[in-house]
């Protein structure tokens, strides 16, 4: 199979071509000039550079292919990025979907779960059938995955081969933008003194590369698939973390009271700086989402897709620690 994958000089993008380039595919990675990925080195794959945002550049990269994977995304909670994130999370989906559909090659897309919305109730997992709450339509990242998620089920009706893999918060090796490691290096400098009082679901990388896989397999058009593993409070995760880092534990959660003043202090100084177009340290909402219960539901992926996850928490983390220590990033 000769098989495209955006943003493949990611941490799922890299592993999945991985995986791929293992079963015998002829794999193409397209993304940005000067991007890599210490996963892709030396590994048999044909690079494109572009734009994703850019139509001809995606007709060009979509070429004689047999499968697409577009796996590209902004993952971003900040104020300053709306533009670009709206660009490369539902605009480029729109076009990609329309560049698959004329050609008849089968699509998958990775959305996010953030696309589903939070749960309501704290210790009830969400699924896809849930309605995603309108007022997280203020929040960029969050409606752009929600826009793609609808633009992928209106194609699907038209008879388009396309769907979606949404995963919940990936952990495991590869994650050079630390999106998970910045956590993983607060509490290895013992500055983490408290969990927050949320949890959240994750999911394995490598559990989330074969669920694209067998989503490209026996997805249906237009459908969703949520792909969570366990879900965790915070306090479990930096607990596993410290263990795992040989850190002292931590035991207590952080007052809800305590939690919500840093986050309206957040927010104010995040307005304040994107009035200048500049950005925080720390995005305001992601404080926010920390006492919330973002837990999810992979039912469907199981009974359709045969999906099951194989690696647990602890495993992934233990690889992600080790990439972090082997890359100089911990």
């Amino acid at each position: 199979m000769k098989i495209l994958i955006t943003g493949g000089a990611g941490m799922l993008g890299s592993a999945l071509a991985k995986k791929l380039v293992e079963l015998g595919n002829t794999v193409t990675i397209f993304d940005l000039p000067n991007t890599n990925h210490p996963t892709l080195n030396n590994l048999k794959v044909k690079r494109i550079s572009g734009d994703v945002c850019t139509l001809s550049d995606l007709k060009n990269a979509c070429l004689g292919m047999d499968q697409v994977y577009h796996v590209c995304g902004v993952v971003s909670y900040f104020k300053v990025d709306k533009e670009k994130i709206m660009k490369v999370n539902y605009e480029s989906v729109k076009d990609i979907i329309q560049v698959c559909g004329e050609k008849n090659i089968p699509l998958v897309v990775t959305a996010s779960t953030a696309g589903v919305g939070i749960p309501k109730k704290p210790l009830t997992p969400m699924n896809e059938l849930a309605t995603f709450d309108k007022k997280y339509e203020k929040i960029a990242y969050m409606h752009s995955k929600n826009l793609a998620l609808q633009a992928i089920k209106d194609a699907g009706k038209k008879g388009i081969k396309v769907c979606a893999v949404s995963p919940t918060s990936i952990y495991g090796a590869g994650d050079m933008c630390m999106h998970i490691g910045n956590d993983v290096k607060t509490i290895a400098e013992g500055k983490m003194k408290f969990a927050p009082p949320g949890g959240n679901s994750i999911v394995a990388v490598d559990d989330v590369v074969n669920a694209h896989i067998l989503a490209m397999k026996k997805g249906k058009p237009g459908e969703n698939y949520i792909i969570a593993s366990e879900n965790l409070t915070y306090l479990q995760i930096y607990h596993t973390i410290a263990k795992l880092l040989g850190k002292k534990d931590i035991t207590k959660t952080c007052c809800k009271p305590c939690i919500y003043t840093r986050y309206f202090l957040s927010f104010i100084w995040e307005t304040f700086l994107s009035i200048f177009g500049k950005k925080p340290k720390n995005p305001a909402f992601a404080l926010r989402t920390k006492f919330k219960f973002r837990y999810f539901n992979a039912s469907k992926a199981k009974k359709q897709l045969g999906w099951k996850p194989k690696v647990s928490f602890k495993d992934a983390m233990q690889q992600a620690i080790d990439f972090y220590r082997e890359h100089e990033l911990l």
